[in-house]
C-alpha cells in the first residue's frame, strides 16, 4: 500500500526512524549546513503524523494519561531531535536592521488597511517585509467556515 511505501521511503531519506534527520554526530554540529528544504519538512511531518496517528490506534482506549504518555514518547523520541536539527540549520539571521511582519488574516476586511498603516509608522518602510496568509470567502453563500 502507498503508506508503507512512504513510510520506508522516509526512513531512508530523513524520515522518522533516520538518523539522517539528526545530523551526522557532534561534529556536524560545529557547522552549518543547507537549510533543510521544504520537501524534507514535509517528508519529516508527514513520518512523524503517521507514527503519531499509528500510536493513537494503538492506544485509543487509553485513559488520557496513557495517551498524553505515549505522545510525549513520539515528541522526545523523533520531534525534539528534529526540531534541534532544523534550528542548527537555520540560515544566519539578518542583520541589516529589518522588521519581519507575519499577519494571518481570516475574512478581514481591513487587513489592506492594516498593512497601509504598518507601513505608513514603519521608521524605514523599505525595510519592512511582510508575509501575509488572507483568507477571504467570497461567494454569496460561504461554505467554507
Amino acid at each position: 500500500n502507498n503508506n508503507n511505501n512512504n513510510n520506508n521511503n522516509n526512513n531512508n531519506n530523513g524520515g522518522i526512524g533516520s538518523s539522517v534527520h539528526i545530523g551526522a554526530g557532534s561534529s556536524s554540529r560545529n557547522h552549518k549546513s543547507a537549510p533543510m528544504t521544504l520537501t524534507e519538512i514535509i517528508d519529516f511531518l508527514h513520518s512523524f503524523l503517521n507514527k503519531l496517528n499509528s500510536s493513537n490506534m494503538k492506544n485509543k482506549r487509553s485513559t488520557y494519561h496513557g495517551i498524553w504518555s505515549a505522545y510525549h514518547e513520539l515528541t522526545v523520541k523523533y520531534l525534539y531531535p528534529w526540531d534541534r536539527e532544523y534550528m542548527r540549520r537555520m540560515p544566519n539571521r539578518r542583520e541589516d536592521g529589518s522588521l519581519y511582519l507575519s499577519v494571518a488574516s481570516f475574512r478581514d476586511e481591513f487587513c489592506s488597511e492594516t498593512l497601509i498603516q504598518a507601513f505608513g509608522k514603519a521608521k524605514d518602510p523599505d525595510k519592512l517585509f511582510v508575509g501575509l496568509v488572507q483568507q477571504n470567502c467570497e461567494e454569496a453563500k460561504c461554505r467554507s467556515g
